[in-house]
């Protein structure tokens, strides 16, 4: 195949369960102006097989093999070896919709944009239990679909609009990578968020499309955002702070003050909820199982509602849970099993870093813990975060936190204004 339009790269590291359902959906295209770059990033379950297979049953499929070195150098080398005008990205256990070329080329045959944002829709999760759930992607805002954005207005729906950043989502122009350099920065997790910032700062133009679900996205146990570690953490939180000071630092005319504080809420929201509750439940509740924490003192859960009560049912045969506490009004002096809900103004009352640790259950972990430093409760975030045992992540977060509180009092003195 001379110059196909489309270069389909699929990095490919021991997927062997998902890997032929995959690539059954990628070469069942509706479209036939298109090439499969496949790179086998040292796998060494059955997957270089299935993928040695595929590639001699169709002349369409280019096999590259190389030692593993991870996503973003899998998909660079996707990058080099490709011959199309666009570039799709799609993961070696996801599922692509058969239309997908298709629908894309039909956009851009009409409008020259330098990237195609598929993600408007709700996107179907693949779950591990084969039960179809969604992801939510955007809102249900029919003012920018379907037409072609220029520069600044696409930079504006960006920070504003488009909350997930996979490039599994986008179609993108070939020279935006190779003329403008933009490869995947190589050794990071959550490298989407770094490279489709970037990219959004330096294309021209984006088309966002309105339809259906045209990539499904499986969500399992053991991949590479959903693996709980120590780098994981520090890629996320390096990421976010990337993202944000990118964002933060574009003209106000461009993106409004107001604009600003929703994307930093937005972006805290997600580090919340996707990074630092999970780390905190899983360390804790290896500690419970292993009994690391300390029995010896009392332990106050903040979050009265069901993340609390889960996690109280964890610990409370092991360790001395005194109270809840929570700062819904509604909740104070409630008991559950007996144990009784206060409100923030006892806990500070009966609240000591050596008779007592705060665990926070609830889903908004920053801005409670930050909430506890402001009201003189605690010191540091590193009384909240009972992580005794796995101290590296444990510093890595903390410093996270504190960098991320640093950099809204920089903001705020910049704005003059409270950012949350």
């Amino acid at each position: 195949m001379d110059k196909p339009f489309f270069s389909i790269v699929v990095p490919v590291y021991n997927v062997e369960p998902y890997l032929a359902e995959c690539l059954d959906s990628v070469v069942n295209q509706t479209f036939d102006d298109y090439e499969i770059i496949l790179i086998n990033d040292g796998s060494f379950d059955g997957s270089g097989d299935i993928c040695g297979e595929y590639a001699g049953k169709y002349d369409r499929i280019s096999l590259i093999e190389q030692d593993n070195q991870g996503l973003s150098a899998a998909r660079n080398a996707g990058i080099r070896a490709s011959k199309g005008e666009y570039i799709f990205f799609v993961d070696s256990d996801d599922i692509v919709s058969e239309n997908l070329c298709k629908s894309v080329y039909g956009v851009l045959k009409i409008h020259d944009a330098d990237m195609v944002i598929f993600s408007n829709t709700r996107s179907k999760v693949i779950l591990e239990n084969g039960l179809a759930g969604s992801l939510w992607v955007e809102e249900d805002d029919e003012e920018y679909k379907n037409r072609l954005l220029q520069c600044p207005e696409y930079l504006h729906i960006f920070a504003t609009k488009c909350t997930n950043v996979s490039a599994c989502y986008r179609c993108y122009k070939r020279s935006v990578f190779i003329e403008k350099k933009m490869f995947f920065p190589e050794g990071r997790v959550f490298e989407d968020m770094i490279n489709t910032t970037k990219i959004s700062m330096a294309v021209k133009s984006a088309y966002i499309m309105k339809g259906d679900p045209l990539y499904l996205r499986r969500s399992r146990n053991g991949s590479i955002t959903g693996t709980l570690n120590e780098k994981a953490a520090e890629d996320a939180l390096f990421s976010t702070f990337f993202r944000l000071e990118t964002i933060l630092n574009i003209s106000d005319d461009v993106i409004s003050l107001e604009d600003k504080r929703t994307f930093l809420k937005e972006s805290i929201k997600w580090l919340n909820g996707r990074i630092l509750l999970p780390y905190m439940n899983t360390i804790l509740h290896y500690q419970c199982l292993s009994g690391d924490l300390d029995n010896h003192i009392k332990y106050v859960l903040f979050g009265a509602s069901n993340g609390g009560i889960v996690r109280y049912l964890t610990m409370k045969d092991r360790y001395k849970i005194e109270f809840f506490s929570d700062n819904d009004k509604n909740k104070h002096g409630k008991m559950i099993d007996g144990v009784e809900v206060i409100s923030p103004a006892k806990l500070k009352e009966i609240y000591t870093s050596t008779t007592h640790q705060i665990v926070i259950s609830s889903d908004y972990f920053y801005e409670v813990a930050n909430s506890l430093m402001d009201n003189k409760i605690i010191s540091s975030f590193r009384e909240v975060l009972p992580a005794r045992k796995y101290i590296k992540i444990e510093q890595t977060i903390t410093d996270g936190l504190n960098n991320l509180r640093s950099l809204l009092m920089a903001l705020e003195l910049k704005y003059g204004a409270s950012l949350l």
